[in-house]
């Protein structure tokens, strides 16, 4: 039916335009929606699951053994794992912002708010994160020290703020300019940013602690930020180049995008190791990430897809996250305090699967219980 209509209304339009005796102007075709970057997807869902075992580890192996040789390699992986979902948040972001830079201004306008709820979502989830529960039920003298921790940027917090920030200067100067912008302030922030973080700043705790690791903040701004704005380049530059080159979006073009990418950055890490920047060890890591981005595009490909559990894990990562540390973390309900440092490298395996586990269903069940909320309000 809608075929017909459309039809109709282009030989009518046609009919009068020849009646009127002026030219039909040709419509550009509409350009071809942009697919998604699965081996990001990939890339989150394993950090994901490394997150998860990594603290549990962490949390409960005996440190003779996480500290002994035969897990060297495990903890030169768990120091990239923030930084691969820094850069894989920024990536993505610029990607979208750059399929959408051609949409209504109404549909920008959705888009834009529903980020924005995405953005408080996470920032509040970080503050909850760190609210002293336990220190609350067993206060200190005087009580209030009980809230000294609060204001520490951990990094949900840092996520949340750098996505604001890079998503601002994308708006503000276009995507392909927002996207030298953005380089131009990561590329410093991680090269050298973590000398500068050491001293406060403003005086106010709340605000120092985005910008210093003077109060205890894991993930400052600086540099953490870097890796996010970074990535949101990487992002917008992978957009321009599927629409570019169309056929990149096949699995193949796409990794001789990513290619482009590893090389620009190996470059620049390159370039920090001769300078001798106090970051550069932070360069060799988002060249890392950028292998293994290009890794998870060639094993996607491979598949055909992105199978439905490591989407589904990819997709509900922050989820995921906030349910774990609190199985794992928590006070005294932790398996930090119940279970301590005492197990070996068979139960603290377990105890990670038992976790994941756990995470995964609260998620599907909170998941249940808001589409349920949904249909009572709709109904």
């Amino acid at each position: 039916m809608r075929l017909g209509t459309s039809s109709q209304a282009t030989s009518c339009s046609e009919r009068e335009s020849a009646a009127s005796g002026e030219e039909a102007v040709p419509q550009p075709a509409p350009r071809a929606p942009l697919g998604r970057l699965q081996g990001l997807d990939l890339l989150r869902a394993l950090a994901t699951l490394e997150m998860v075992v990594g603290h549990t580890l962490h949390a409960t192996l005996i440190p003779a053994v996480y500290e002994g040789a035969g897990l060297t390699w495990w903890r030169g992986v768990r120091g990239h794992t923030a930084v691969a979902f820094m850069f894989a948040a920024g990536a993505v972001l610029g990607f979208r912002l750059a399929a959408l830079q051609d949409a209504p201004a109404e549909v920008r306008g959705r888009a834009w708010r529903k980020r924005l709820r995405r953005y408080a979502l996470i920032l509040v989830l970080g503050y909850m994160l760190r609210f002293p529960v336990y220190g609350l039920l067993h206060p200190p003298t005087p009580w209030w020290r009980a809230f000294g921790s609060i204001w520490q940027v951990d990094v949900l917090q840092c996520i949340a703020v750098s996505l604001v920030l890079a998503d601002l200067a994308l708006r503000r100067f276009g995507v392909r300019y927002g996207a030298i912008v953005l380089a131009t302030l990561g590329l410093p922030l991680v090269a050298v940013g973590g000398a500068t973080a050491q001293v406060p700043l403003l005086g106010f705790q709340a605000i120092d602690s985005y910008l210093t690791v003077t109060h205890g903040s894991p993930f400052p701004l600086v540099p953490w930020a870097g890796f996010l704005w970074l990535g949101s380049a990487v992002g917008v530059l992978l957009a321009s180049g599927q629409v570019r080159f169309p056929w990149s979006r096949a699995w193949r073009g796409e990794l001789v995008l990513w290619a482009a990418v590893l090389l620009g950055l190996s470059l620049l890490a390159l370039g920090a190791r001769f300078l001798a920047l106090g970051g550069s060890y932070r360069m060799d890591r988002l060249v890392l990430v950028a292998v293994a981005a290009g890794a998870c595009t060639v094993a996607v490909g491979l598949w055909g897809k992105l199978p439905r559990p490591l989407n589904w894990v990819s997709r509900n990562s922050l989820e995921v996250y906030f349910i774990h540390i609190h199985l794992v973390y928590s006070g005294r309900m932790g398996v930090r305090d119940w279970a301590g440092k005492r197990l070996d490298l068979g139960e603290s395996l377990l105890v990670a699967l038992g976790i994941l586990a756990l995470s995964v269903a609260a998620t599907l069940g909170l998941q249940w219980a808001l589409r349920t909320a949904r249909r009572a309000r709709a109904g």
